[in-house]
C-alpha cells in the first residue's frame, strides 16, 4: 500500500498478489481470493468516499 497526497487530494495505491500453491485447484483459489479481495477493497473506497 501507498499513500500520496498533496494539499488538494490524496491517493491510496494497493497492489495484491495472491499466490496458492494448492495443486490443481490453486490457480482458482487464487482467483477467486484475488477478485474477493478486489470487491471488497472497491466497497471499502466507496464507502469512504460518501463519509467524507
Amino acid at each position: 500500500m501507498r499513500l500520496q497526497g498533496d494539499s488538494l487530494s490524496c491517493t491510496n495505491q494497493v497492489n495484491l498478489i495472491v499466490r496458492c500453491d494448492v495443486p490443481l485447484l490453486g490457480k482458482k483459489i487464487a482467483r477467486f481470493l484475488a477478485d474477493d479481495s478486489h470487491a471488497k477493497i472497491e466497497r471499502e473506497y466507496q464507502t469512504t468516499r460518501q463519509l467524507l
